[in-house]
């Protein structure tokens, strides 16, 4: 990723970033995709509903089927 700024003194500044956070190279930890999914989710649903679908998609192997899972995502 990279970025370049010409503020009016006539400068170029380039800020370039290989392998921003998230990338395979520089992969971020669990909880800050959790923390990246809840401010995202956070202007449609409660807390609540975040942490229950967070907490469904962290434990897929113990789901008997798709369907609680579906009911929350329907919300």
């Amino acid at each position: 990723s990279r970025i370049t700024v010409q503020p009016p003194d006539g400068r170029t500044l380039v800020r370039e970033v290989r392998y921003p956070r998230g990338h395979a190279r520089n992969p971020m930890t669990d909880e800050e995709v959790l923390a990246k999914f809840r401010a995202n989710v956070a202007p449609y649903w409660t807390a609540e509903q975040a942490d229950r679908v967070a907490d469904l998609i962290l434990h897929l192997e113990g789901l008997t089927g798709w369907d609680e899972l579906m009911t929350w995502l329907r919300i």
